[in-house]
């Protein structure tokens, strides 16, 4: 406390301790069982949505998003055609295995889901600039 300053408890202290009072107490297994319920909803829950359309597929190896206000615009993409680049593999157990082809294809995911957003927005930026 700062010097020649005193706290004197008062009423609302008073009523903010029964209050805490009756509360009931969590043990910490309980405590942790709600923070592991918490992480579990957290990693399970549905991915923010996308400004990404639904996809064509004019033909075969060919991955067409198209303007969902029908104006002409595509967008054309090839998936796989991109360089794969390396892949670093654990040597051990076959759970690291999967673990780090899983993290390879899911960088890889987020690169290409870039990508066609970024096409998608700068669209939309020059042909629809009202449309919201």
């Amino acid at each position: 406390m700062l010097a020649g300053m005193t706290y004197e408890p008062d009423d609302e202290d008073q009523e903010l301790r029964e209050v805490l009072a009756r509360l009931p107490r969590r043990t910490p297994a309980e405590v942790l069982a709600e923070i592991e319920a918490a992480r579990r909803a957290s990693a399970s829950a549905w991915a923010p949505p996308s400004i990404v359309p639904m996809p064509d597929f004019p033909e075969f190896g060919l991955v067409r998003y198209a303007c969902p206000l029908g104006c002409g615009w595509h967008h054309d993409e090839q998936p796989g055609a991109e360089a794969f680049g390396p892949i670093l593999l654990p040597v051990g157990d076959r759970a690291d295995l999967d673990a780090a082809l899983t993290a390879h294809a899911g960088e890889r995911a987020e690169v290409y889901q870039a990508r066609v957003e970024a096409a998608v927005a700068e669209h939309w930026a020059q042909a629809h600039p009202d449309a919201g």
